[in-house]
């Protein structure tokens, strides 16, 4: 049985909440270092060392995919992953803590390519979208689940309980995805021709203008997963939580509810409608004093996350074709985390020179004009 109602997809669904919900305790990380010393273009730099280094394994584990190695590449990087949440345990310098973050960065970049490919091969071509989009559930689900076990957790003060409650969750996600089947029952992924391979997919002509809405989607999105933290500790609106449990929740309903629309509207037109909804979040957070103006910016990012990550990682596999999946879904992660790379020193900087809320509204112009150029320059490619 092939599709969403497979016990594949269901066990892989739940082994990837497991592990990203470890993953994304770590939007709490900004404040433990911030604690030991670190200043913003400290983070700034610390999110770009991230990127760096999950770029760097991306070409290889495209190529990986491919060859069709979901599994051993799940558990490979789910075995890592385990070690460096326990190594996060044993040191308090933040040398040590940087090393530490950049390599968990370049792991949690091959199992979210890997959990994506597995789960791929389950979904038919025409709910491309649809797939994605509940599939992606569990990774917006971990989101608020992250944000919100991480404030309990910290509740004590002590980042240890957050390493430690990471660990487990990974070790859970290790447990479930050791049942996975070891190859897939595919829904007409796997063409005859030979892949092109990832730098050939990377210079795909009906892939450029797609690529620049992902970068300008990945770039607005660190002002919110790096430099929130920051800003609710000095401020002192809302938490963490609250944000992140109403942008996750938001995202969770409209995919459940209407994950299919982008496959009836178009996959261009769904993704620039939602980055347009991202762009007014960061907007309204540049203008945020008050707890109601920072829910209503949750709200809103979490209409564009909901809709827009779907829909650029459908525009993504389809333009690229069933061949090249794999390299083109590592592509799609090489952009955030090459987008990361630019925006946290970048932003880091911003917030430096002219405060929190210069750098929102940096994030949400950048998208609005990356939207322009897209339609004015790549309308008849992408």
């Amino acid at each position: 049985m092939t599709g969403w109602r497979s016990t594949a997809f269901v066990l892989c669904f739940a082994a990837n909440l497991a592990q990203s919900t470890a993953f994304y305790l770590f939007l709490h990380f900004p404040g433990h270092v911030y604690a030991l010393g670190a200043g913003a273009v400290d983070i700034g730099w610390l999110a770009a060392g991230t990127a760096f280094a999950a770029m760097a394994v991306s070409p290889m584990v495209g190529g990986w995919l491919d060859r069709g190695r979901r599994k051993p590449v799940l558990l490979m990087g789910l075995t890592a992953n385990l070690l460096l949440c326990g190594a996060f345990l044993l040191t308090d310098a933040l040398p040590a803590l940087f090393a530490l973050r950049f390599a968990h960065g370049a792991v949690e970049t091959l199992l979210i390519v890997a959990f994506i490919a597995y789960a791929a091969d389950l979904v038919p071509d025409a709910q491309r979208a649809r797939g994605y989009a509940l599939f992606g559930v569990s990774a917006m689900a971990a989101v608020g689940l992250g944000a919100l076990l991480g404030d309990a957790v910290l509740t004590s003060g002590a980042y240890t309980g957050l390493f430690s409650t990471a660990l487990l969750l990974t070790a859970a996600s290790m447990l479930m995805s050791a049942f996975l089947p070891g190859t897939t029952a595919t829904a007409g992924h796997h063409a005859a021709q030979a892949p092109r391979g990832w730098w050939a997919t990377l210079r795909h002509p009906p892939l450029l203008g797609v690529w620049l809405l992902i970068v300008a989607f990945f770039f607005s999105m660190i002002a919110v997963f790096v430099f929130l933290k920051t800003w609710v500790q000095s401020t002192g609106i809302g938490s963490m939580g609250l944000f992140f449990a109403l942008y996750a929740g938001t995202a969770i309903v409209l995919r459940l509810v209407g994950g299919g629309l982008p496959d009836r509207s178009g996959y261009r037109r769904a993704a620039m409608l939602a980055l347009l909804f991202y762009a007014a979040g960061l907007a309204t957070l540049s203008l945020t004093g008050s707890t109601t103006t920072f829910c209503a910016a949750a709200l809103l990012c979490g209409v564009g996350h909901g809709f827009g990550y779907p829909s650029l990682l459908a525009l993504t596999t389809s333009r690229a074709g069933p061949a090249d999946q794999g390299s083109a879904v590592a592509i799609f992660n090489v952009l955030d985390d090459g987008a990361a790379l630019a925006a946290g020193p970048a932003l880091g900087y911003v917030v430096a020179a002219y405060g929190y809320p210069a750098m929102f509204a940096t994030g949400a112009a950048l998208l609005v004009a990356c939207i322009a150029v897209s339609v004015l320059t790549f309308s008849r490619s992408s």
